[in-house]
């Protein structure tokens, strides 16, 4: 179940109620005390495994807290919050038996990615964009295809990765390194038929270009 945190619990279910609940307001404070103090249980007994998915949603509203979305003093969770789901995600098999899973995974995490470093992204930290693009990439498995899984295409994406690695267009070298590995990435997992286009093949030689204009990226080549 997508909505499980924990096998069988619907953690996810439960919390957007709690937060409907908790916009209303209770004029018996004891009820409201006692409501609260459920928020989030689970059964024991019933829940005795984690949900990958249910794990990973969690990662990644931890990862985009409502709250103090831009405060500098949460920055170093969020980082770390972060570099722990690319860690989980780069741990999955990249093999059929875990196709589901990744597709599943990949729908609901890639558009929120977006969000961050694509072309309407949120003004956000460099190291937060920079850590987004490194889970955007961990999230692909071999064969992808855009078209069919992701409502931008693939030229789309790779503008928004030639932009974000080019010196003159970003001065943040966390983003520059994460936005040519990610193309780096896109070329060993794209499925064949988008390899064979030419746009493609012309896009992935632009961010080579720049990346050749950048010195800091010649140390890839020793």
């Amino acid at each position: 179940n997508e909505k499980d945190l924990f096998l069988w619990d619907s953690y996810f279910e439960q919390s957007e109620d709690d937060c409907v609940d908790g916009q209303r307001e209770d004029s018996d404070q004891g009820e409201g005390i006692e409501a609260s103090t459920n928020i989030g249980k689970f059964d024991e007994e019933s829940a005795s495994a984690v949900h990958i998915g249910g794990l990973c949603r969690l990662l990644l509203s931890q990862s985009f807290p409502t709250t103090a979305l831009y405060a500098d003093e949460i920055l170093p969770f969020r980082s770390g919050v972060l570099q722990s789901f690319e860690h989980l995600l780069k741990s999955l098999p990249d093999s059929s038996e875990w196709l589901f899973l990744r597709r599943s995974i990949f729908s609901f995490a890639a558009p929120r990615f977006l969000e961050v470093f694509g072309d309407h992204s949120t003004k956000e930290s460099p190291l937060i964009v920079a850590r987004t693009i490194n889970c955007f990439t961990a999230t692909l498995w071999t064969g992808v295809s855009f078209q069919n899984n992701l409502s931008s295409d693939i030229s789309a994406l790779m503008l928004i990765f030639l932009r974000q690695a080019d010196f003159v267009n970003q001065v943040a070298w966390t983003v520059r390194e994460a936005a040519a590995r990610a193309v780096s990435r896109l070329a060993e997992v794209t499925d064949l038929e988008t390899l064979k286009k030419h746009q493609f093949v012309s896009m992935f030689i632009d961010v080579a270009s720049v990346g050749m204009r950048d010195r800091k990226f010649w140390a890839w080549t020793v």
